[in-house]
């Protein structure tokens, strides 16, 4: 196999566990036993782009010996399980799923790919990030131990690691601000302040904010705002958690608008996933403050 399609990292593990690819003919039925769900190639990227996560695909087959002990130690050991969990895990077969195996140049099993929401594989410097092979013993500590920390760098290295954790872009204050807060409001409301960030994390985020007068005039302004997003966003939604707020959706993106003391906030994000806005909400607002 090529080396131009391993890191360096890989390379190091490879070559201190002895993996290789060993051919067994009894076939291997592990879907059953694994705690991990796995899911098919086109549901996992699905998954991938509505939480914002990465995929790890797996490649095996059925007659793969070294397979069935990767699967046999998936189904035992938590340690691999919670590696697993931070991706969506999707699983092909190289002898039924030649098109997908060959569109990634697989040529053995197992092998493991980590990939995007667009399943393009993840490079860093310039390699792809490929895991070759596992272990031809089961048990074996080594080659569990390397492959989670194959996949553990593959989340740290991509910025995936802590979903949570927030990189500014950029920060407008002042009178730059107001203005193009009033841009985009064409004046329906008075502002004393205002304030633009924006964020990356699992996906950018940008966050508006717009200074009232009072918290019964942010109020006032918030609910101005419901009465005419439809317009040119979906319909407002009301939403609980983590806070009471709106939600509305446009221009491929999911918003969210809300009135804190006098502070108007409303927050885009480019990541879909609401579970994942909530954790980012919380954290912006209830744990920072505005």
């Amino acid at each position: 196999m090529a080396e131009s399609r391993i890191t360096y990292l890989i390379a190091l593990i490879l070559i201190a566990t002895g993996a290789f690819l060993v051919i067994y003919s009894k076939p291997a039925d592990t879907d059953n036993e694994s705690p991990i769900k796995f899911y098919s190639y086109e549901e996992g990227l699905r998954l991938a782009k509505e939480q914002g996560k990465l995929a790890v695909l797996v490649v095996h087959s059925d007659t793969c010996y070294v397979c069935r002990i990767f699967m046999e130690d998936l189904a035992k050991y938590p340690d691999l399980q919670q590696a697993f969990s931070n991706f969506i895990p999707i699983k092909i077969d190289f002898n039924k799923d030649r098109t997908i195996a060959a569109k990634y140049g697989v040529t053995g099993t197992p092998e493991f790919h980590i990939l995007d929401a667009n399943g393009n594989v993840i490079e860093l410097q310039g390699q792809k990030m490929v895991y070759l092979g596992y272990s031809t013993v089961p048990d074996n500590p080594n080659a569990r131990k390397n492959l989670i920390a194959f996949l553990n760098y593959a989340l740290k290295y991509t910025g995936y690691a802590d979903s949570t954790e927030l990189k500014v872009l950029s920060i407008v204050k002042g009178d730059e601000a107001v203005k193009q807060v009033k841009g985009i409001h064409m004046g329906s409301f008075e502002i004393v302040d205002a304030e633009i960030r924006e964020y990356q994390s699992i996906g950018k985020i940008k966050v508006w904010i717009a200074y009232a007068e009072t918290p019964e005039l942010a109020g006032q302004y918030v609910q101005m705002m419901a009465g005419k997003v439809s317009q040119y966003f979906s319909e407002p939604e009301n939403v609980e958690k983590p806070f009471k707020a709106y939600r509305v959706y446009g221009m491929g993106k999911t918003h969210y608008f809300f009135s804190m003391d006098n502070a108007v906030i409303w927050v885009e994000f480019e990541n879909p996933d609401k579970a994942y806005h909530e954790k980012i909400l919380e954290k912006l607002f209830i744990q920072k403050g505005v």
